[in-house]
């Protein structure tokens, strides 16, 4: 067991979520409220519709075969975070009023803790903002562009 669970970590590699996986993890930590149907073109965009796989061995478990499913993902988030999927709704504020002091430096730090387990460096965190801001986005559209880029990046895709 020792070998197992000590010696053998430094070989294991991090894997891609399957797009399920991905999709009913973003829709949790976002607390969002779906009838389901709304996943399905998503889902068959990122390839992995449901039952739909040929062989009974289920889809595939390695990262290689979901390389090429990134676009729809980040398309996924940003549709999730707009609430632009049908039916399907979150209120990233309510999930933000706890911690929330106003302060869109301090939203982002409880985004990031939400989504990724951990706040940003600050200079990633600032970059960021700065980076959304010089695009004219405004406050409410620098925080969503943000969370849906937490939702689509490596830190929530690995597993």
């Amino acid at each position: 067991m020792r070998v197992i669970l000590l010696d053998g970590l430094a070989f294991a590699q991090p894997k891609y979520k399957r797009p399920l996986n991905f999709v009913l993890s973003a829709l949790r930590m976002l607390n969002a409220e779906t009838d389901g149907i709304a996943m399905h073109d998503p889902l068959m965009q990122m390839g992995q519709l449901y039952f739909n796989l040929p062989t009974p061995d289920g889809y595939p478990d390695r990262s290689d075969a979901w390389q090429g499913s990134l676009m729809p993902r980040w398309q996924f988030a940003f549709a999730l975070i707009r609430n632009e999927l049908n039916d399907t709704t979150h209120n990233l504020n309510s999930l933000l009023d706890v911690a929330s002091t106003g302060s869109l430096h301090t939203d982002v730090d409880s985004l990031a803790s939400l989504l990724l387990g951990t706040p940003l460096d600050r200079l990633t965190r600032d970059g960021m903002i700065d980076t959304v801001h010089s695009a004219g986005a405004t406050e409410e559209e620098t925080l969503q562009i943000i969370a849906a880029s937490l939702i689509a990046s490596p830190a929530f895709q690995w597993r």
